[in-house]
């Protein structure tokens, strides 16, 4: 098994314990990320695979498409807290990003367990 990106091995054995992640792109952005693996790992909920944010980059406004109930959080790149919301389902909810400023962003999306998936977001004006 390997990654995409450069044909390296991937760690299919991890053992339990908690990683951190950081990722960068060809312009040298990069977004961290820490997750835990427990002493057994499964798929058969992909609930968080589904969470989508589109346009992006985006310039007025953005939709978050959500895979289920949850809340919804959107951090500056200083990890200033610009935007919350809560679904009581499974749908798309639209955000006015008209007036942030240009920048990287941190969309975070919480199930009711407790789980959580954050994505990057680019605002261009």
């Amino acid at each position: 098994m390997s990654n995409n990106a450069d044909d390296s091995p991937l760690n299919d054995n991890l053992q339990a314990g908690s990683f951190s992640v950081t990722v960068y792109d060809n312009k040298n952005c990069y977004i961290d990320t820490t997750f835990e693996v427990g002493s057994t790992l499964s798929l058969a909920t992909p609930v968080l695979s589904d969470f989508v944010i589109y346009p992006n980059p985006a310039q007025s406004q953005i939709a978050i498409s959500l895979p289920a109930a949850g809340d919804v959080a959107l951090y500056t790149s200083e990890g200033r807290l610009v935007f919350k919301g809560h679904s009581n389902s499974s749908k798309t909810q639209f955000v006015n990003t008209s007036l942030f400023e240009s920048g990287i962003y941190t969309v975070v999306f919480i199930n009711p367990k407790g789980e959580s998936l954050s994505k990057q977001l680019i605002i261009s004006k």
